[in-house]
């Protein structure tokens, strides 16, 4: 039926698309035969060739010009045919429309919400992968993308998706995920509360629902208030451009940004550089006080610039009141005007910057002082070809800018678009499967016993645990250790890609040979290789005494990504709003006891390095159970 449909559909658009072109053929071709073939003057001429697409011929013609007569009986046939069929085409349109949304329904389908830029964003994305069974609501009936999105394939249901009456057309035990994208963080979060009450009253299984929301307080109000709790059949999962931009940054470009591994094998000390104010400033901000732990400690200054940075300050201790515990970061707010000469002399330009990320409002903004940057800063370094610096300029959604950008291999070589509409609103960032499934494992526990052959699957037990809300804290956690674990690889001398290996088990088994290859013999060397650990760790309920190892210098490469894991955690927690309590750990109120450096922890809390350990141990087994493989990384 849906090809039928879609035949039908086909016929209407070319109708529509070349309709002018089609009249004016008709037009011109009467004209000529009634003017040239038939003797008439211009203007009668004209007036019979109008007279066609009524299906009105008159007859007299005169005599001698009877031999064209069938000519022109062809055109009346001709004409009348192109007015029926647009007849047909007005009124069959909006039935075919309509019939289209619901024969769409029949098979698993993504629902929409939204037609604006964002929505278009990922509706391409999901083309782009030739992926149609795709439902948009939208509100507004004048908007020019509805048609567009429809030629496409797309099925479009205009209504107001606040409404409850709407769902009654819909047949939500057929979606496979929901994606909230209006434009207006208020009405994404009404429509949400709606599915909630329509999948639990019509009692239909979990569905995932992405949410854009830009607004912190929103999300606190009620992802972790529990007005949008896992319990109402809905796996919420709020996002934001914003901080997709800022994840996709650094999972593209590690901090350190050098290919080698001077920052992973010293501590020398490094520096990013923040310009702009708005809310991608906080969120890439935020993003390296996330990630930013390496094997040595280093000590690490994230530059502020901007014209009047106090806001900022401000609204960082207001998000991260506990981001001074952070203790190898330190954060440095300048006010600097990018249109005064001085702001490109500054001396921090050469502290040892790895990136300098362009956060302004407008993409010309951005673009204009990543000119000035390269002509007056970093001129000599790009002449020279021994610039390490690179430069992100956030191009929002002028996209073929962001690809001119990138594409350049010359005087702009170390120069990067970034948040960029079109990536930022894409499946790939918004439908993050790989590091979602990857957390959810994480999140499943790894229990005390060591299980190096483990490999995890889908599961309604993982799924249950991830959907409990009592353990929201602990899933924010677990995302946190999944997007970290580049940097585990990267301090390893390793990396990962997609794989070909036909089998998980096989992949595993390759990927535990590559990490033994790196920290066996250190593993060997502190009694913890994979035979000595199953053994100590194989009774859960003795795990306290069994298990007495404990880092106190860290010197080996393995003690050192034991304590990155920790200060990550540590800093994670802290983040988050967490403090420190030398009593018992409250986590509804926030309050943990290991939350302090490794050399402080309590003797009876020392045991909980194994899990640490655990986070580098279980890297092969988590990329192995979503496909990807362990590769030692080439040096340069």
């Amino acid at each position: 039926m849906l090809i039928l449909l879609n035949g039908f559909k086909s016929i209407l658009q070319i109708l529509n698309y070349y309709r002018w072109w089609i009249f004016i053929l008709i037009y011109v071709l009467g004209f000529f035969l009634y003017h040239v073939l038939c003797h008439f003057d211009i203007l009668p001429a004209l007036f019979h060739t109008a007279s066609l697409f009524t299906l009105n011929l008159y007859t007299d013609i005169p005599p001698q010009s009877t031999y064209c007569m069938p000519y022109l009986y062809g055109m009346v046939l001709l004409a009348g045919l192109y007015t029926v069929l647009s007849v047909i085409s007005m009124v069959a349109k909006d039935y075919l429309d309509r019939e289209y949304v619901k024969y769409m329904q029949y098979k698993p389908y993504i629902l929409i919400c939204g037609l604006g830029d964002k929505a278009s964003a990922y509706i391409n994305s999901e083309l782009k992968e030739n992926n149609k069974h795709m439902l948009v609501i939208e509100s507004l009936k004048s908007n020019v993308a509805i048609e567009k999105y429809r030629d496409k394939g797309v099925a479009v249901l205009v209504g107001n998706a606040k409404e409850k009456k709407l769902y009654d057309l819909l047949h939500l035990e057929n979606v496979k995920h929901i994606v909230l994208l209006t434009g207006s963080d208020v009405d994404n979060l009404e429509i949400a509360l709606r599915f909630k009450e329509i999948l639990l009253e019509k009692n239909i299984a979990i569905k995932p629902l992405f949410i854009h929301s830009n607004d912190r307080t929103l999300y606190k109000f009620y992802k972790e208030g529990g007005l949008l709790d896992d319990t109402s059949n809905l796996e919420v999962k709020m996002f934001s451009l914003a901080r997709n931009a800022a994840k996709n940054l650094f999972l593209k470009f590690p901090l350190d940004t050098v290919d080698n591994k001077r920052y992973m094998q010293s501590n020398a000390t490094f520096s990013l550089v923040v310009v702009g104010s708005n809310k991608l400033a906080i969120e890439v901000i935020e993003q390296i006080m996330q990630l930013a732990y390496f094997p040595f400690e280093n000590s690490i200054t994230i530059y502020c610039l901007d014209s009047d940075t106090k806001v900022l300050e401000q609204t960082l201790l207001y998000l991260f009141p506990k981001y001074v515990e952070l203790k190898t970061i330190e954060i440095k707010f300048l006010n600097r005007n990018a249109k005064e000469a001085s702001f490109y002399e500054e001396a921090l330009w050469h502290d040892n910057v790895t990136h300098v990320i362009l956060c302004k409002d407008t993409a010309q903004e951005n673009l204009d002082i990543a000119v000035e940057l390269a002509d007056r800063t970093y001129l000599s370094q790009i002449i020279d070809h021994t610039m390490e610096t690179k430069i992100h300029i956030a191009t929002y959604s002028n996209t073929m800018i962001a690809h001119q950008i990138d594409e350049n291999n010359n005087y702009f070589k170390h120069f990067y678009a970034f948040a960029q509409l079109d990536t930022m609103a894409s499946k790939d960032v918004i439908v993050d499967e790989k590091f979602e499934q990857i957390a959810k494992y994480i999140h499943s526990g790894y229990a005390s016993s060591y299980m190096p052959d483990k490999l995890y699957n889908k599961s309604d037990s993982i799924d249950k645990k991830w959907y409990n809300y009592a353990k929201l804290t602990d899933r924010e956690s677990s995302k946190a250790q999944a997007y970290h674990i580049p940097i585990k690889l990267k301090a390893l001398g390793l990396c990962y890609v997609k794989s070909t290996i036909p089998t998980h088990q096989a992949l595993l088994q390759h990927n535990r040979a590559i990490l033994n290859s790196v920290i066996g013999e250190e593993l060997k060397q502190l009694g913890l290789d994979e035979e000595n650990l199953k053994a100590i760790t194989k009774k859960e309920e003795s795990i306290k005494e069994r298990f007495t190892y404990f880092p106190d210098t860290c010197d080996l490469l393995i003690e050192k990504l034991i304590r990155v894991e920790k200060n990550r955690w540590n800093a994670h927690h802290y983040l988050k709003g967490w403090q420190y309590t030398p009593t018992q750990t409250n986590k509804p109120l926030k309050r943990h006891r290991c939350l302090i450096p490794l050399t402080q922890m309590h003797q009876e809390d020392k045991f909980t390095i194994l899990y640490d350990l655990y986070a580098i141990l279980y890297i092969p087994n988590l990329l192995a159970s979503v496909g990807y493989e362990i590769r030692k990384k080439e040096e340069k």
